[in-house]
């Protein structure tokens, strides 16, 4: 006949058939029965677990208020932007890394996370800085070989006499273009300027003589050295360590021109 009495099945055998006779949490039931007084402990021994364990990941949702968002950011982020630690070659962009730097505080970023992200952006604006400077460089080859074969050696001449003239003659309105043509523009201009100059102005003032210049080579010199910066690599890259410092010089040299009325 079976046992009228049930046996009490205990946490110990529950313990140890799932393996887990070394976890400490559980110690308190080992010894205990399976009833409702233990069943509830241990439910709201887990749900305390759930709860800690929300409260250590603490990802915000979606739909997080704005606050609750900043907050979990601050776990992340460095305490203050310069904390960030980037490596930089011999002549950084002092200027991106301080705005790089202060969107990624912004943003939350880990020191790791960032670390990670200049890992993948540093080939790619390398390369592309590299580009931007062979780009230019190819240019300036262009420019000086079709300078060569228009002009031969008096292309240098030539082209400060076709500044000269544009400086002289333009409209007001595109008086502070002139200083910005680009290379193939400025050859373009050059070639037409040149060619009707040769036409129909005399021989003695296209040499400088006879007066009509009007302090005008004086305006073409500071707009060609103005050109010769603004056709460097550094100055057509925003990201050159050099940019700014070159900018500054073209716009020092703008500021000698006499104002255009």
């Amino acid at each position: 006949m079976p046992d009228p009495t049930p046996t009490t099945m205990q946490w110990k055998d529950l313990i140890t058939e799932a393996g887990l006779s070394d976890r400490a949490y559980l110690k308190e039931f080992a010894d205990k029965p399976i009833d409702k007084e233990t069943g509830v402990a241990f439910l709201k021994k887990l749900d305390g677990a759930e709860t800690l364990i929300g409260r250590k990941i603490g990802i915000p949702a979606d739909d997080a208020k704005a606050e609750e968002i900043e907050k979990f950011y601050g776990t992340l982020r460095p305490a203050k932007v310069e904390d960030y630690e980037i490596k930089t070659g011999d002549h950084p962009d002092e200027d991106f890394l301080k705005t790089f730097r202060t969107a990624s505080h912004a943003a939350g970023l880990s020191k790791r996370q960032l670390a990670k992200q200049v890992e993948v952006l540093g080939p790619y604006l390398r390369d592309r800085a590299k580009k931007a400077q062979e780009a230019a460089a190819a240019a300036d080859r262009e420019f000086e070989a079709l300078g060569q074969t228009l002009f031969g050696a008096d292309r240098d001449k030539v082209f400060e006499l076709v500044r000269t003239q544009l400086d002289e003659h333009a409209p007001p309105a595109l008086k502070p273009h002139i200083g910005r043509l680009d290379n193939n523009n400025l050859a373009l201009v050059a070639g037409v300027v040149h060619s009707i100059l040769k036409k129909y102005v005399p021989e003695e003032k296209l040499n400088g003589k006879g007066g009509g210049g009007g302090g005008g080579v004086n305006e073409a010199s500071i707009r060609e050295e103005a050109r010769k910066l603004m056709l460097l690599p550094e100055y057509k890259d925003p990201f050159s360590p050099k940019h700014e410092e070159i900018k500054a010089k073209v716009a020092a040299l703008y500021a000698q021109l006499p104002k255009t009325k």
